[in-house]
């Protein structure tokens, strides 16, 4: 009777050993599935959230966490704090990825209304503390507005593209290498918005994290005295 009922119980031990294998089987499965999939985002769409790699994902927010934390320990992506529009957002990069904001602005030829007009020469302007104008030649409006101004040099790249450098005083002014830029045209002008990202350097967690405005400023300071005119 022992003896059945020792071996009764070692054939149900036995199947809850292979059921729980099973199940760590699939769990590892489902992650590294789930980890491949998540790396193919990253490595496609370069500074994305979490979040958004949730929602392209189509997965919930454990499992993408799960997978993020997982790539990390691996070293197989790179994880950037910043403080974007007074909230703090973790920006994930895949393993090795550069993340540079060169100092130029380009644009496209096709984009502006008189391409001859643009030669060697481009007139920049520092038109206030988010805003910078690239015009081909002097524009009355904005030498009286802008409270800097520089005669910059420009290049052409052959694939239908102008080149305009940023100076040194206004990449230091404007924080250009933790700044994202978008560029608009109207008629012959080019009009430049800069948005700037502060690194946090921490690892706290910070998808939903909240600085106020005077927290921010703390750390953003801005004097137009740095500035030299030419």
């Amino acid at each position: 009777m022992e003896t059945k009922l020792s071996s009764v119980i070692a054939v149900k031990s036995e199947k809850t050993e292979h059921r729980t294998r099973e199940a760590t089987e699939a769990r590892i499965s489902q992650g590294q599935n789930t980890d491949s999939k998540v790396l193919k985002i990253i490595s496609s769409n370069p500074g994305l959230s979490s979040y958004h790699i949730t929602k392209l994902a189509g997965s919930s927010n454990g499992l993408i966490d799960g997978s993020i934390n997982r790539l990390r320990a691996k070293d197989a992506i790179d994880i950037r704090d910043v403080l974007r529009d007074g909230r703090r957002i973790r920006e994930i990069y895949p393993k090795g990825f550069v993340h540079y904001h060169e100092p130029v602005i380009k644009f496209g030829i096709a984009d502006i209304s008189q391409p001859e007009n643009w030669k060697d020469t481009a007139q920049l302007y520092a038109l206030d503390r988010i805003t910078l104008g690239v015009a081909p030649q002097e524009e009355k409006e904005w030498t009286e507005k802008a409270f800097a101004k520089f005669d910059v040099p420009l290049t052409k790249d052959g694939r239908g593209h102008i080149s305009v450098p940023v100076p040194e005083e206004l990449q230091r002014f404007y924080m250009w290498g933790n700044s994202s830029s978008g560029v608009s045209t109207v008629d012959d002008l080019v009009i430049v918005t800069l948005k700037t990202e502060i690194p946090i350097v921490d690892n706290t967690p910070s998808e939903n994290s909240t600085y106020s405005s005077s927290q921010a400023s703390k750390r953003i300071s801005f004097s137009s005295r740095s500035l030299i005119s030419h």
